[in-house]
């Protein structure tokens, strides 16, 4: 059997995300700050956290961009080379 103690958290759930509902934040036993002062520090801990990660969903959107623009660029090549051909051809 696993003994537990009162653990003080914090829950933030108003977090604006699509995939997420909740943060949890155990604080620990050792810390004596204000609510103030831990609301504050999760919420920046949230912040880096989606920044972090916003990035690469950035990026993801940017390559796909540069794949629509190399496939448009492939197929106009295709399309230019055969013409040239056929009116070499004519």
């Amino acid at each position: 059997m696993k003994k537990t103690t009162n653990r003080r958290v914090i829950i933030l759930s108003d977090l604006d995300s699509g995939y997420f509902e909740q943060a949890v934040f155990f604080i620990k036993a050792t810390v004596r700050s204000s609510e103030d002062v831990l609301i504050n520090e999760a919420n920046n801990i949230v912040n880096e956290f989606s920044k972090k990660y916003a990035i690469r969903k950035s990026a993801a959107r940017c390559s796909k961009k540069y794949v629509a623009l190399k496939i448009t660029a492939a197929i106009s090549t295709f399309v230019s080379l055969f013409l040239i051909l056929y009116g070499f051809f004519q």
